[in-house]
């Protein structure tokens, strides 16, 4: 499998994209020139993606929506808190048996284990930044490592209505979404990313501003091409060079020159600064 890392430039002007977009496809039209394999299933690899749509509910689905979702953010929040208080003290309480008692009745058990486990995730990801943090390594564009929030909204000082559906507990059936609890919402406009051979995590919000309710459904699908080998590419993108590329075992990069696309670049920007300035004292 060829993996790709890319780093962007902050500023290319749109002559360089072109000129960039039509290397990769030409550098790929070649690979795939020299290509005398098929992968087999098993070799196929797959690409992460979401769908979003909206959701058409009814009057009472609405109020069961809320019900759940109200309780979802109690359960979260009420985790939260627990956490970040024995955090404060110290030590940590990861205890959370009889909150899961207390809200699985109305959230369902699968939710409230997925509720918990985000939970989680959002904790060790906050201890990860920490230790980064200590040892000088934070990422430039983080400037303050804070403990887990509350599903709370700022700004109407309200709970943030979110629900969290399990991968096989859920499934669309023409344009309606069968959840649990006998739950079945249509829903709304047509899905980006079709043909799916995996659903994730279904996260389902309600927008205030908009009074409407959204499906995130995360997707795995099948990528228009397959990897050539097990190599990876390494691409940096700039300005000057527009692309560097280094493959697995090989010893000098490929290196395609962006100089003749700058120099244009300049040469526009300066013609339209100055064409700029002659409107203006015709003006």
């Amino acid at each position: 499998m060829i993996q790709i890392v890319v780093a962007l430039p902050i500023n290319i002007s749109e002559k360089g994209q072109n000129l960039l977009g039509e290397m990769i496809r030409r550098k790929y039209e070649l690979l795939s020139f020299f290509r005398n394999t098929e992968l087999n299933q098993s070799q196929m690899y797959s690409l992460r993606r979401t769908n979003t749509i909206a959701l058409a509910p009814t009057t009472k689905q609405t109020q069961q929506l809320h019900t759940i979702t109200d309780a979802c953010a109690r359960l979260w929040n009420e985790v939260t808190y627990r956490r970040r208080q024995s955090f404060f003290n110290g030590n940590i309480n990861w205890i959370w048996r009889d909150l899961y008692d207390k809200y699985k009745g109305v959230v369902g058990a699968a939710t409230a284990q997925q509720i918990e486990r985000k939970n989680g995730e959002a904790w060790r990801s906050f201890f990860a930044l920490v230790k980064l943090k200590k040892k000088g390594q934070l990422p430039h564009h983080i400037t303050r490592v804070r403990p887990p929030g509350y599903w709370i909204d700022r700004l109407t000082n309200t709970r943030k209505h979110i629900i969290l559906i399990r991968g096989d507990l859920y499934r669309t059936d023409g344009n309606l979404l069968r959840l649990p609890k006998k739950l079945h919402v249509k829903w709304q406009g047509h899905p980006k990313w079709k043909n799916w051979m995996k659903q994730g995590l279904l996260t389902i919000k309600y927008d205030a501003i908009k009074s409407k309710w959204y499906g995130h459904q995360p997707v795995e699908i099948q990528p228009p091409h397959q990897p050539l080998s097990e190599k990876r590419a390494f691409i940096d993108i700039g300005v000057i060079n527009l692309l560097t590329v280094l493959v697995d075992g090989d010893r000098q990069a490929i290196m395609y020159s962006g100089r003749l696309a700058l120099s244009d670049w300049w040469f526009l920007s300066k013609r339209i600064d100055r064409l700029k300035s002659v409107a203006k004292e015709m003006n």
